[in-house]
């Protein structure tokens, strides 16, 4: 009996530990994700797996780090000023949603149409995926895109909040534009950032600041 009851009083123990560092733990995995970053030209099958997609939680992330040499990272999305500093991927999967922004669309381009990216909002004190855009973008902000040969900022003009269901966010545009798409604090609705192309410049010429801000999170061969 005394056995039973070290054992009960060992799991919650446990379990407690969990729940406290759960948030901690969950932002760390993320944010120490280091990537190699791959050329866009790369073959491999896209995933688009909606269905797999769950919200992000200790447990996901910690799996997705076991799984991430198959994540196809082709670039950054950034901001310093808001520590927004996310690897964007190829495709739609658990594994991808939890480490990275992924493309929603087919054969996206940087810099060329409607240009859609999601992520996670994780919580409100977190610098993981998109929730230092969430929490500190607003409009007139810039946020830029990267494949590390070249950056393509944009200045948000528009936010909105649409239903989890809403696929005219998809829409492709003539304009190279951003689509940035998070849940909201309830998780029951997407917001939705819009910006218009405002300057495309060499990664190599952007300010010294910018890429030691971005480039210590990734390991870049051969694209700089």
């Amino acid at each position: 009996m005394k056995k039973a009851r070290n054992w009960i009083a060992c799991l919650l123990l446990i379990s407690g530990m969990i729940t406290v560092f759960n948030s901690p733990l969950t932002d760390f995995l993320i944010e120490s994700y280091r990537p190699v970053v791959q050329a866009t030209s790369n073959s491999k099958t896209t995933p688009e797996d909606w269905s797999d997609v769950q919200l992000v939680n200790l447990f996901s992330v910690a799996k997705a780090r076991v799984s991430h040499p198959e994540v196809h990272v082709i670039g950054a999305v950034y901001n310093e000023k808001m520590h927004l500093n996310t690897p964007i991927a190829n495709g739609v999967d658990n594994t991808i949603f939890s480490l990275c922004a992924g493309t929603l669309k087919p054969h996206e381009k940087m810099g060329q149409g409607n240009y859609v990216l999601a992520a996670h909002n994780v919580d409100d004190r977190s610098h993981a995926l998109f929730s230092p855009l969430y929490r500190n973008c607003h409009k007139g902000d810039e946020i830029s895109v990267t494949d590390f040969n070249t950056a393509y900022t944009f200045r948000i003009d528009k936010i909105k909040v649409v239903s989890a269901n809403d696929v005219s966010i998809l829409t492709d545009t003539r304009q190279p534009i951003l689509t940035l798409v998070t849940c909201d604090s309830s998780n029951s609705k997407r917001v939705v950032y819009v910006g218009r192309l405002v300057t495309i410049a060499k990664y190599s010429k952007l300010p010294q600041h910018t890429r030691d801000f971005l480039t210590p999170k990734y390991k870049i061969k051969g694209l700089i």
